[in-house]
């Protein structure tokens, strides 16, 4: 690697686990929020 060059990160991955009751729009509501947030 040249000097000064910087290599790639590695992706970064994180699992969300939700534990709560039965609700409709819950899924939708969370999904909203991280992609508001910049998640992909």
């Amino acid at each position: 690697m040249a000097r000064g060059a910087f290599a790639p990160a590695a992706p970064v991955e994180h699992v969300l686990t939700l534990d709560c009751p039965e609700a409709p729009g819950i899924v939708h509501a969370r999904a909203g929020c991280s992609c508001r947030a910049g998640a992909r």
